[in-house]
C-alpha cells in the first residue's frame, strides 16, 4: 500500500517540475530587467514586467494546486467548514442524537 502511494506521487514529478522552472524563469526575467538597467520605464518594459508577472502568477496557483491534489499540503479552513456542514445536517435531521456527537467529536 506504501509503495502504491509513492507511485501515484512520481505522477505529479513532471508538471511540478513545468511549474517550477517556469515560474523561476518569469522572476529571474523580472530581476535581470531591474539589475540589467533596461528600466526606462516606457511601454516595453511595463508590457515585459506584466507578462513576467502573469506567468509566475499562472504555474505557482498552478503549482499549489497540484500539490494540494496530492495531499502533500493540507489547509485548515478546508476540514472546518466540512465539519460545520455535517454538524448542521447532523441537528436538522436527529436534534437529540446532534448533541451526542458533537461531544464526542470535541473529545
Amino acid at each position: 500500500m506504501h509503495e502504491t502511494s509513492r507511485k501515484q506521487d512520481r505522477k505529479y514529478i513532471p508538471e511540478l517540475a513545468v511549474c517550477s522552472v517556469l515560474v523561476l524563469l518569469s522572476l529571474c526575467g523580472m530581476a535581470w530587467y531591474e539589475t540589467s538597467g533596461l528600466l526606462k520605464h516606457d511601454i516595453d518594459g511595463l508590457l515585459l514586467m506584466s507578462i513576467c508577472l502573469l506567468i509566475a502568477t499562472i504555474f505557482s496557483v498552478q503549482f499549489v494546486q497540484i500539490v494540494r491534489s496530492a495531499e502533500w499540503i493540507k489547509f485548515p479552513g478546508r476540514h472546518r467548514a466540512k465539519d460545520f456542514v455535517l454538524s448542521t445536517s447532523l441537528e436538522q435531521a436527529h436534534p437529540v442524537h446532534a448533541g451526542e456527537q458533537s461531544t464526542g467529536r470535541t473529545k
